[in-house]
């Protein structure tokens, strides 16, 4: 279980990264660690598959123009709502298919947002297989989407899912 200050520097991560010179050491004030620390615990939860990435992540454009864009994969948003209590227990689920790029706690009822990387026919094979071991239905969004038309349609989404449709992509 994470501490309150370990939750803190995760969504500090996820949101508002410090942009300094030393921005390990700007988190580290504010947690009251030093650089050192923040480093290491970093390293840790790598080295223990807490994390299986740490680095930026730039919008998928759907309008590539690089040589490689032909064989890039396609990348889908998936939401889901996820009871507090099985929140770790279905993260570990999702978090073990390599093609989940990375994954992350909102406060919303759309609580666990994932990011899968791959070619159409096997998003919706990942998202069915996550749905049979999570017992909980996703919700999947193309990632050509502008992420604020995300947001404002959450409650559209949300009664998506009252109306159990899974894997509705947008």
């Amino acid at each position: 279980m994470l501490t309150a200050a370990q939750a803190h520097l995760i969504q500090r991560l996820h949101h508002d990264f410090p942009l300094t010179d030393r921005p390990f050491a700007t988190l580290g004030q504010e947690l009251g660690w030093t650089e050192e620390r923040i480093l290491e615990r970093l390293h840790q939860w790598l080295a223990q598959g807490v994390f299986t990435h740490f680095g930026p992540h730039y919008a998928a454009d759907h309008k590539r123009t690089t040589p490689s864009a032909a064989v890039a994969p396609e990348h889908l948003w998936v939401a889901m709502a996820v009871p507090e209590q099985r929140f770790d227990a279905v993260s570990a689920v999702v978090s073990s298919f390599s093609q989940v790029t990375h994954s992350y706690r909102r406060q919303h009822a759309l609580n666990m947002w994932f990011v899968i990387a791959a070619p159409p026919e096997q998003q919706q094979a990942t998202l069915a297989q996550i749905e049979t071991l999570t017992r909980l239905p996703c919700l999947g969004f193309s990632a050509a989407q502008d992420y604020a038309q995300l947001d404002a349609r959450d409650a559209a989404v949300h009664r998506s899912m009252d109306n159990n449709h899974p894997h509705r992509t947008a």
